[in-house]
């Protein structure tokens, strides 16, 4: 949830194996006005190299239908 509406995101993240207790550094990823999160994960080659890197990837859906449907939906 979103800390400051307090409503759903929709977002995908890749989580490369690291040692237990370690905390990677995140790449956080802003698709754009017309993307969705899933635009990056299905067709990004990000998990090779954040693999090798030691990097979380974390895409968010910044796309509009998706923030028009947060701003229109009822409820808590």
């Amino acid at each position: 949830m979103g800390a400051s509406r307090r409503r759903p995101i929709t977002f995908s993240a890749f989580v490369p194996e690291h040692a237990r207790g370690e905390k990677p550094p995140v790449v956080w990823y802003l698709s754009g006005l017309t993307c969705t999160h899933a635009n990056v994960t299905e067709k990004g080659e990000h998990r090779a190299a954040c693999a090798e890197l030691g990097l979380i990837f974390v895409a968010l859906d910044t796309s509009p239908g998706a923030r028009a449907f947060r701003m229109t939906r009822k409820g808590p």
